[in-house]
């Protein structure tokens, strides 16, 4: 596992990035990492998170638990 914080022009993190190397994951996997990335967004308090799968090429968004996406 590896982190990145996007900071925005106010020095607050914007977005966390979470690199994951895995060779094969399920989506029990995928939903584990997304409430890893929540709880990153929480203690920073950053809007997004976003898990990139480095060896499918994957990346997927994550929002803070309290916020709706529509």
């Amino acid at each position: 596992m590896r982190l990145n914080f996007e900071f925005g022009p106010d020095s607050a993190p914007e977005v966390v990035i979470d690199w994951k190397s895995d060779v094969a994951f399920t989506p029990e996997t995928l939903q584990r990492y997304g409430s890893q990335v929540r709880a990153y967004l929480h203690a920073m308090r950053a809007d997004r998170g976003l898990v990139v799968m480095v060896t499918f090429g994957s990346v997927f968004t994550f929002m803070p638990a309290n916020s709706l996406v529509t």
